[in-house]
């Protein structure tokens, strides 16, 4: 009994294992949506393996099976290589739309910070990618000083007088501007015990120090593995070999309530399609109709 057991255990196990393996991948293929290739495959293991039991049966002629069995192998082998292929580049498409995706994100963010330090600084944005590079090389921003604290006191009646034309009550503590203008006194009666190191001051600091070569922005660019900082290639959109700017629009007479204020947009088209979607993406921040400069990341 145990020696049957053995020969139809040798003769039959190997048969059963290609038809249950190729059984095995076609249910999965089918419940997890796979496609058309990766179907044919399974198909394919599974009537070699079907066709390799009815042969070891004794029904099937050994030549016909080793040319029917040898082909449908090969097949499924290719199939199989074809349908790892086509995932593996869906898996590459993926990453590098990501990674286009962060870096301009980062670029824009980046166009941002020097648009709005170069608009409080001067009440103007910055026209054209040259004085855009320009102002990170050499331009300054203005930083605040702050030393001392306000003393926890009103003011005196001298220092009323010294402060105000007129007879305003004193029956609050003082303010950080009243401590400021305080500070200037230098002939006060308390220069000494409470201005003399009060300080509320501005500083100008250049940008590219402050900011671009901070610790902490290079530290998030290696994090990111997003390479270093330049200036100059900032105006390019990630992944085009640098043939594409960000675009740079304008209005400087956007209507917002009673007033009239300047507006900017930065904008461009990523050469990627979202691998989901299969559309194309624009990335941008601000706007020609009004003064905000939101990204369009920052609205999904």
């Amino acid at each position: 009994m145990t020696g049957n057991f053995s020969v139809i255990f040798k003769k039959y196990s190997v048969p059963v294992l290609f038809l249950v393996t190729g059984l095995v991948i076609l249910i999965i293929g089918l419940t997890m949506n796979q496609g058309p290739m990766f179907l044919t495959a399974s198909i394919l293991m599974f009537i070699a393996g079907a066709a390799t039991l009815v042969y070891s049966s004794g029904k099937l002629n050994r030549n016909f099976l080793l040319a029917f069995g040898g082909l449908a192998f090969l097949a499924a082998i290719c199939t199989f290589y074809s349908s790892y292929s086509s995932v593996a580049s869906s898996v590459k498409a993926q990453k590098d739309f990501d990674r286009c995706l962060a870096i301009s994100q980062q670029n824009l963010e980046d166009v941002r910070f020097v648009q709005k330090k170069h608009f409080e600084k001067t009440g103007k944005y910055l026209k054209t990618w040259e004085e855009i590079s320009e102002f990170i090389k050499v331009g300054t921003i203005n930083r605040p000083v702050s030393e001392g604290t306000v003393p926890a006191r009103k003011i005196t009646p001298e220092e009323r007088d010294y402060l105000y034309d007129g007879n305003p009550p004193i029956d609050k503590n003082m303010t950080d501007e009243e401590a400021l203008r305080l500070s200037k006194w230098l002939e006060g009666p308390n220069y000494q015990a409470d201005f003399i190191n009060f300080k509320r001051d501005t500083v100008p600091e250049s940008i590219m120090d402050s900011k671009f070569k901070s610790a902490s922005y290079r530290s998030n660019r290696k994090k990111a593995n997003f390479g270093p900082f330049y200036p100059d290639s900032l105006c390019f959109i990630p992944y085009t070999g640098a043939t594409q700017k960000w675009e740079l629009a304008f209005n400087d007479s956007v209507q917002m309530g009673d007033a009239k204020v300047a507006a900017i947009k930065v904008f461009g088209k990523i050469p990627f399609v979202n691998p989901q979607s299969r559309e194309g993406i624009e990335m941008f921040f601000g706007s020609t109709t009004s003064n905000s400069l939101a990204g369009s990341w920052e609205n999904e």
